[in-house]
C-alpha cells in the first residue's frame, strides 16, 4: 500500500536519491568529472535503487479517484504504469556506472570498437534528470508524514527551485566551452574572463562552477553585471534561453511570494473579500446610505460553525433569540412528550422560534428559510446558519 510506513520511507529514500542525482549528473557531465572509489560505489547502489523502484511500482496498489477504489489487479497496475511514468522511470535506471567501468576496461585492453556506442549510452545519465518531474508526488509524502508548517515548506521549495535552475543553467553554460573547445578557431566566454584562469591547467572544478554559478544566478535575477558575456554565436544562442527561462522565473516567483504572503491571513483575505463583493451588490442597488451602512454593521457580526449530526442547535426554553439562515441541510424538532418529530427543517421552510406574548413583538421573514424573532424593548441575538455553521452574537 503507498500509504503503508514502509513505502513511505522508501519513497523519502527516493526523494534523497533523486536529488542527489539533481545535483550530481550536470556535474559529472557538463564538468567531465567521474565518480571514483567510494562515491563511484554510492552511484551503483543509487541505479541498483532506482531499477527496484521500478520493480516496487509495478508491484503498488493504485488508488483510481474515479471510483473510490483501490486497483488491486497486478495486469491493471501494470497497464497503468507502463501508460504513465514507467518510460521515465526506466531510462533514468540505466547502470551508467556500470558502462563507465566497462569503458575503462575497454581502453585498458585496447578494444577500441565498441567504446563509440558505450560512450553513447553514458548520455543516459541525462534520464535522471526527468524524475526531477516525479519530485512533486515524492514532496506530499514529504508533507503528510512530516508536522510542517506549510507555508514555510512553499517558501523553502520556491529557494530551492531558484537554486536548482541556476545549477542547471550555470553546469550546462560551462558545457557550452567544452563543447567549443574542441574548435580552436572559436573564442570561448571561459578563455576572456579573468584571463582564462577557467581554463588554465590546474584550475579546480570548484573555480569553474563558481564562475558557471555565477553567470547563471546574475542572469536568473535579471542583474547582468555584463562582465561575464557570450562570445560566440551558440553561447549567444545558449544565452537567449536562459534570459528566456529567467524571464518566466522572476515572474513565477513574484507570484508564488505574493500568494504565501497572501496567504498568511486567509481567513481575513476572504471575509474581505466578501465585504467588496457586499459593497459591490448594496451599490448596484442603489441603497440609501443609512440602509447600507446597516447592512455591513450586521455582516460584520455573521460567523461560521459547524453543527455535526444529532448535535443540538437550541432546547426550548433557552433565552436565545435569534435569526436563522439555513442554506442547506436539515433541523428536526422534537418534544419532550413526543419521540417522534415535529418537523423538519428544510432551506426552504419558513418556521416560528418562540410564540410572542404581551411584552414581545414577532416578526416573521423569510430568507433562503429564515425566520426573525425580535423582543420588543430588549436587545435581540443573532444566529447565521450558513451550510452547517451557526454562531451567536448580539446586535
Amino acid at each position: 500500500m503507498p500509504s503503508e510506513p514502509r513505502k513511505e520511507s522508501w519513497d523519502m529514500l527516493m526523494l534523497v536519491l533523486i536529488l542527489y542525482s539533481m545535483w550530481m549528473v550536470p556535474l559529472r557531465i557538463c564538468f567531465d568529472e567521474e565518480a571514483t572509489g567510494c562515491w563511484l560505489a554510492f552511484e551503483i547502489l543509487i541505479s541498483i535503487a532506482f531499477m527496484l523502484d521500478v520493480v516496487i511500482t509495478f508491484n503498488t496498489v493504485v488508488y483510481e479517484a474515479t471510483t473510490g477504489t483501490w486497483v488491486l489487479s497486478r495486469r491493471q497496475i501494470a497497464q497503468r504504469y507502463l501508460g504513465g511514468w514507467f518510460w521515465i522511470d526506466a531510462p533514468a535506471s540505466v547502470p551508467v556506472e556500470l558502462i563507465d567501468i566497462t569503458i575503462d576496461r575497454l581502453s585498458n585492453s585496447g578494444d577500441t570498437g565498441s567504446l563509440g556506442a558505450l560512450r553513447m549510452l553514458r548520455l543516459f545519465r541525462l534520464f535522471r534528470l526527468l524524475r526531477l518531474l516525479k519530485l512533486g508526488d515524492y514532496i506530499e509524502v514529504l508533507e503528510s508524514a512530516a508536522d510542517m508548517n506549510l507555508k514555510f515548506l512553499k517558501i523553502l521549495l520556491m529557494k530551492f527551485q531558484l537554486i536548482a535552475i541556476a545549477h542547471l543553467l550555470g553546469c550546462f553554460w560551462f558545457s557550452m566551452y567544452v563543447l567549443n573547445s574542441a574548435d580552436p578557431a572559436l573564442t570561448t566566454w571561459a578563455e576572456t574572463y579573468d584571463e582564462g584562469r577557467a581554463v588554465k591547467e590546474g584550475t579546480s572544478t570548484s573555480l569553474k562552477y563558481m564562475y558557471s554559478i555565477y553567470w547563471a544566478a546574475i542572469t536568473l535575477t535579471t542583474v547582468g553585471y555584463g562582465d561575464v558575456v557570450p562570445v560566440n554565436d551558440s553561447e549567444r544562442m545558449y544565452t537567449i534561453g536562459a534570459m528566456l527561462c529567467a524571464a518566466l522565473v522572476f515572474g513565477y516567483m513574484a507570484s508564488g511570494i505574493g500568494q504565501v504572503v497572501g496567504s498568511m491571513d486567509r481567513t481575513r483575505a476572504l471575509a474581505d473579500e466578501k465585504t467588496s463583493q457586499i459593497k459591490e451588490y448594496l451599490a448596484w442597488r442603489n441603497l440609501p446610505m443609512k440602509n447600507s451602512t446597516f447592512q455591513m454593521e450586521v455582516f460584520a457580526l455573521i460567523r461560521n460553525v459547524s453543527y455535526v449530526k444529532g448535535e443540538v442547535v437550541f432546547k426550548r426554553g433557552e433565552p436565545s433569540r435569534a435569526i436563522m439562515f439555513l442554506s442547506s441541510g436539515e433541523v428536526v424538532v422534537y418534544s419532550p412528550a413526543s419521540v417522534s418529530p415535529l418537523a423538519r427543517i428544510t432551506p426552504d421552510t419558513e418556521i416560528t422560534l418562540m410564540h410572542g406574548n404581551a411584552d414581545m413583538e414577532v416578526m416573521r421573514f423569510k430568507h433562503e428559510g429564515c425566520l426573525a424573532q425580535i423582543p420588543h424593548k430588549s436587545r435581540a441575538r443573532l444566529v447565521h446558519m450558513h451550510g452547517t455553521d451557526c454562531d451567536t452574537r448580539d446586535l
